[in-house]
């Protein structure tokens, strides 16, 4: 069985934007979670990712997403590349 496993795993409050921090990443799962640390939570009527388009709106989901997204937990199931 495949795991990911991560020291420090917090999300700020609303006023630092539920901001997402993780680190030190161990595991034979891979790592899809530390790039997205630092970021904030977006949702499709709050924009706080990296990129012009709005990830929440276009992977149907609220996710931390930074420029792209290698996990998302909220939104679409999508196989292969994207």
């Amino acid at each position: 069985t495949a795991y990911a496993h991560y020291t420090s795993f917090w999300i700020d409050n609303e006023e630092y934007i539920y901001k997402l921090h993780i680190s030190v990443f161990s595991g034979t799962a891979g790592d899809s979670m530390t790039y997205h640390n630092g970021m904030s939570f977006s949702t499709n009527d709050r924009d706080n990712d990296r990129d012009v388009k709005n990830f929440a709106d276009l992977f149907n989901g609220g996710w931390f997403y930074n420029s792209s997204h290698s996990a998302n937990f909220n939104g679409l199931y999508l196989k292969g590349t994207h």
